[in-house]
């Protein structure tokens, strides 16, 4: 037996040592450590075995991580589109990421072309996720309802799992609308809020200035009433600024939904993302610096319980070994315009320049060259060696991959942000 390439040790005192297995996701605290090569007795080295500390001398572990991240990237069973229902708006969030907001609703030539696609393939498909996003993809609410009849009677006989869910500002989620995607499908749900109505109101206002907060809370209140099966996530986004009101958010939160499973609370610091007309200056000097606003994302995390530290990221607060960062380096996964054009990530939505392709009415799509680049940029086909040799790899398949893309790659876990992270985890087991 060897000791894993990826045992992150956090020695406590000279006897003893928390270690974390980022290729398995293993924990464990030992006593009288003296190094993983020193075990003294056959129950030790079994419990270190299962947790995948140690391994056998002819495992390799990389081609294991490699493997993994391969078959995530080569799924031809698997389709996930993102569906940009609405690119319009009815807030303008000086932070929204989009790098322009076109101000257009999905046309009909468009949701033919999705359903022609979803047509064509649907003999070599096992699972198709469909998310709808913006803009604001309620504004088109009657088409995303039609759409879902159309899918839901095309994929009838087909030994097919359907899943999907919906990215709203939660202004127009009344309670009727609300049992109208539950009837047709759509079964998770996302809604943002940023902190208690003072901090809210000052970054997610309607285009005419008025706030939004109490709308949104009347409507999650209503909706906790509907006895029905359904996952619900509320996003905060924060900057230095509004700390206090997510403080406000994670308590009121606890307070209205902590005993209610279905409902969950992930914050995320704003990032500088550049756009069209850069809104984000305005209070660029309130973005908190990167590691520290991972610090404070685990510390809000923190205070609403048994909750989300590191949406998609995580499992609790501890990190989880994955298959790929995020959707964009699959290849069987795409984010729709609504005209047609396709991207791979979100925050090239609306710039031309970064589209992927195209889709048309008939259901077939032309790839460009950008698409070929997203493709093979994996830390994988590049080679990229400090990535490559890191322990932190499982849990991080080379990072976000529009940070690589742009060349401005950050290590969103570091030893300090792990370390962190499994205090939290333990204060929350005692």
């Amino acid at each position: 037996m060897k000791p894993s390439t990826y045992n992150v040790i956090f020695k406590l005192s000279n006897d003893t040592a928390l270690i974390f297995n980022t290729r398995t996701g293993a924990l464990i605290y030992v006593e009288e450590f003296s190094g993983i090569s020193n075990v003294n007795s056959n129950e030790e080295l079994l419990a270190l075995s299962a947790g995948g500390f140690v391994v056998e001398e002819n495992f390799d572990e990389l081609s294991e991580i490699k493997d993994r991240f391969s078959r995530a990237q080569e799924n031809e069973k698997s389709l996930s589109l993102t569906i940009l229902a609405a690119e319009a708006c009815n807030m303008k969030c000086p932070y929204c990421f989009i790098h322009e907001q076109r101000e257009l609703v999905i046309s009909s030539e468009t949701l033919h072309g999705i359903y022609n696609y979803i047509e064509k393939r649907k003999d070599k498909l096992d699972r198709i996720w469909i998310s709808w996003f913006g803009g604001e993809p309620m504004l088109v609410h009657s088409k995303i309802i039609s759409f879902m009849k159309r899918i839901s009677d095309l994929l009838k006989n087909q030994d097919i799992e359907l899943n999907s869910n919906i990215v709203t500002n939660g202004v127009l989620l009344t309670k009727s609308r609300f049992n109208e995607y539950l009837a047709n499908g759509i079964s998770e749900f996302q809604v943002t809020l940023d902190g208690d109505q003072g901090t809210h109101d000052m970054y997610r206002s309607l285009k005419t200035g008025e706030g939004t907060f109490s709308n949104i809370w009347k409507n999650l209140k209503e909706i906790k009433n509907i006895q029905k099966n359904y996952s619900f996530l509320i996003r905060g986004n924060f900057t230095r600024k509004t700390i206090s009101g997510m403080e406000s958010l994670a308590a009121k939160f606890t307070s209205s939904f902590g005993n209610d499973k279905r409902f969950s609370i992930y914050f995320r610091p704003v990032y500088n993302f550049s756009t069209v007309d850069d809104r984000i200056d305005i209070l660029a000097n309130d973005v908190l610096g990167f590691e520290e606003g991972v610090f404070e994302q685990n510390r809000l995390g923190n205070l609403s319980g048994n909750n989300f530290t590191h949406r998609y990221l995580s499992d609790g607060h501890l990190p989880r070994p994955l298959y790929t960062w995020c959707n964009t380096e699959q290849k069987n996964s795409f984010i729709v315009g609504a005209d047609g054009k396709l991207f791979k990530c979100d925050n090239y939505i609306g710039n031309g320049d970064e589209s992927v392709g195209v889709l048309f009415k008939d259901g077939t799509i032309s790839l460009n060259s950008r698409y070929d680049e997203w493709i093979s940029s994996s830390i994988y086909n590049t080679d990229e060696e400090r990535c490559i040799g890191c322990e932190f790899l499982p849990i991080c398949q080379g990072g976000c991959p529009r940070s690589r893309y742009e060349d401005k790659t950050e290590c969103f876990w570091t030893k300090a942000v792990l370390f962190d992270a499994i205090k939290h985890h333990v204060s929350n087991s005692n």
